[in-house]
């Protein structure tokens, strides 16, 4: 073998060589997260008095710069008549993009790997999901919510991102997975 060719050789597998070796630090460095934390800056909830269709209340919970650790979220309170039934369903949303993007039908369609939890203080609330992923186990983007006599407190909503982690079966847990958003409303009942 001349020379020259040596040298074609060597340089040929050389540059081989380290273009195997990006490729496989590229892979390393930067793996696709299926269990990826969305990205939520808007939470609105509907509900809509079961008995009065016409009765209906929208609440907001809104981070204005979408960052997940902002000081001043907006957010409205809940006021709702005592001794009553709502129908509600949450819609979420990420506002920092253009046109916002519908989180909500991601949660949908990913429902065996998310759920909602619902926390309620002091009010006289109880809250029952009214939706399930394909298991049967709660999502929580639809729910009913039954008011008792009036009182004042507080409703947290809490979306836990599961992946795999998601039982499949019962009512879920909310120890399990990552939290996508976590809202406090405050609740008064009339």
């Amino acid at each position: 073998m001349n020379f020259n060719n040596l040298i074609i050789l060597l340089f040929l597998s050389t540059v081989l060589s380290f273009t195997a070796c990006k490729k496989d630090d590229d892979n390393v460095a930067n793996p696709e997260n299926p269990n990826e934390n969305e990205m939520i800056t808007t939470v609105q909830v509907m509900l809509i008095n079961t008995a009065d269709p016409a009765d209906q209340i929208k609440v907001t919970y809104r981070q204005i710069q979408g960052l997940r650790n902002s000081l001043s979220p907006f957010v409205e309170s809940m006021k709702l008549k005592a001794n009553t039934t709502y129908s509600a369903e949450i819609l979420l949303l990420d506002e920092s993009k253009t046109p916002a993007d519908t989180i909500s039908n991601e949660v949908r369609e990913e429902g065996d790997a998310h759920q909602f939890f619902y926390k309620v203080q002091d009010a006289n609330l109880t809250v029952s999901y009214d939706d399930a992923d394909e298991n049967g186990v709660p999502i929580g983007l639809k729910s009913i919510v039954k008011t008792g006599e009036p009182s004042t407190g507080s409703l947290e909503v809490i979306l836990k991102h599961q992946g795999e982690e998601k039982p499949k079966s019962g009512n879920g847990n909310e120890l399990l997975g990552s939290t996508d958003v976590e809202v406090t409303f405050t609740v008064e009942i009339e």
